[in-house]
């Protein structure tokens, strides 16, 4: 299956209010300090050459802070903050961009944090750290969290896990507007996974929310609705993914191991799957693709496969049962063969009839990649029109 979309069918294959200024509880407010410290975040100083996945403007600012993993427990996640030149001047007018990025992995190397030029994911890296160079350039502060397990060693990676995203996008947002004065108000913009992560993000967002933009996103059904009517399961689905595609699989499935111990490797996967997902642990999404690109699911699962779980577990995350609150806005382009248009469409158009603020927008011409650049005017738009 060359061509396999995830639509809202597996993430990513599979695979992306307050008019007063808030306050900070940090008596050091300034951005001169290499390093600030709080109880729950550290703000560390990088130059651009270390960073090459933040925007080229303003300065950034690796962050440690304390979030909820998936099963529930507190540990550390990392993020990039990136403060725009004029900030100093206008604290208390200056907004949040918030942004979830797509696939990289579930590995701690995986983090856009830790990319290095050359590294793997360079390329979608490189192309959003572009597009976030607008934003900073508009006035605003970025930041990127990088999710659970990427960037820290303080947990295993999880994916398109509801919780976790939603925790790991709020709680950075949080921690900057604790420690540095803002507007207090914040957008929060995705793709593909962070796509996901966006509208996990909205279905419980921290104060000052005044609008999500969704792009391209993944979900985490695995067999779609109009197949499990005819019984198909989710190793029926996994057995043909091939190629590039595979690459995807193992974080898929080694995500939803690490957040969830119903979730079982030796209820489904072969010996080949198991060292599979043992190398999600170690490499990201472009090196996963190239060590796996001659096989197919077939060989990543066992005689057998028992996938109640997995299936459970994943239907559990589904975006349908979200209801992102306040403005939001869904975007897809025209070309995009990641994702199931049809899909993300009906999603939107669901969300509407349940009496929710959704929107959605097509890109013509565009493929899932292109669909972040090409549609930043319609996201300017939307964003000027939810800070009125």
């Amino acid at each position: 299956m060359k061509n396999f979309k995830y639509g809202v069918f597996i993430g990513c294959l599979l695979m992306s209010s307050c008019n007063k200024s808030e306050k900070t509880n940090s008596s050091e407010n300034n951005l001169t300090k290499k390093e600030m410290s709080a109880e729950n975040a550290i703000f560390t100083k990088k130059e651009k050459s270390e960073v090459p996945a933040a925007p080229k403007s303003g300065e950034t600012y690796l962050v440690k802070y304390k979030s909820t993993g998936a099963k529930g427990n507190e540990i550390w996640m990392t993020g990039l903050v990136t403060f725009p030149e004029n900030y100093e001047q206008n604290k208390a007018g200056t907004h949040i961009i918030s942004w979830a990025h797509g696939t990289t992995g579930i590995s701690r190397n995986a983090a856009p944090s830790l990319f290095q030029k050359g590294g793997a994911n360079e390329d979608a890296l490189l192309m959003v750290a572009g597009y976030l160079d607008n934003w900073v350039q508009k006035g605003f502060i970025v930041v990127q969290p990088d999710y659970e397990g990427l960037g820290s060693e303080d947990s295993k990676g999880t994916y398109l896990n509801r919780q976790s995203l939603s925790n790991a996008v709020n709680d950075l947002v949080k921690t900057v507007k604790s420690q540095h004065q803002t507007s207090g108000k914040w957008i929060n913009i995705g793709w593909s996974q962070g796509g996901y992560a966006a509208i996990s993000a909205a279905d419980n967002a921290a104060e000052g929310l005044v609008g999500t933009i969704s792009i391209a996103p993944g979900d985490s059904e695995i067999v779609m609705p109009e197949l499990k009517a005819k019984g198909l399961k989710p190793e029926d689905i996994l057995r043909m993914i091939e190629g590039d595609n595979l690459g995807f699989i193992p974080i898929l499935l080694g995500g939803a191991i690490n957040a969830n111990d119903a979730v079982k490797a030796d209820d489904f996967l072969s010996e080949k799957g198991k060292e599979m997902i043992q190398s999600a642990d170690k490499m990201g999404l472009t090196e996963l693709r190239k060590s796996y690109s001659q096989l197919s699911g077939k060989d990543m699962l066992k005689e057998n496969p028992n996938t109640k779980q997995l299936q459970d577990y994943m239907d559990s995350q589904r975006l349908e049962l979200m209801e992102p609150k306040g403005d939001v806005l869904v975007i897809l382009g025209t070309e995009d063969v990641t994702v199931t248009g049809d899909t993300v469409r009906r999603l939107a158009e669901n969300w509407k009839k349940r009496g929710l603020s959704v929107d959605f927008k097509e890109i013509k011409s565009a493929n899932h990649r292109q669909s972040v650049p090409q549609s930043f005017d319609v996201q300017w738009d939307f964003v000027q029109k939810v800070l009125k």
